[in-house]
């Protein structure tokens, strides 16, 4: 089974709270279509904090006059994680199972 990260985030969000009636905020299966929308995007804002790379790109070249000779192993890490944020993103997006069963 796997974890639907936005209601992971709301999840933890209200932790330790009651949720439902007479709680600090709906169940999640009680929360409209545009709320857990808005979870959704608070998931995919946290994955993209954590896992896009920072800065630039390493430039690898050693023939232009950029002064970058040697850079390989640091333009192989920057892609990589660049792949990693990619594919989590598009995880993200992808419906849900619950919103395609909905």
């Amino acid at each position: 089974m796997s974890v639907d990260p936005a209601r992971a985030a709301y999840e933890a969000r209200f932790a330790d709270m009651t949720l439902g009636p007479c709680g600090a905020a709906p169940a999640w299966n009680d929360l409209p279509p545009e709320g857990k929308a808005v979870w959704q995007r608070v998931a995919q804002a946290a994955v993209a904090a954590a896992l896009k790379p920072t800065g630039e790109r390493p430039c690898d070249c050693e023939r232009c006059d950029c002064g970058n000779v040697g850079d390989a192993a640091e333009v192989a890490e920057w892609d990589a994680q660049q792949r990693a944020y990619e594919a989590a993103l598009s995880a993200l997006s992808a419906p849900s199972q619950e919103a395609r069963d909905a």
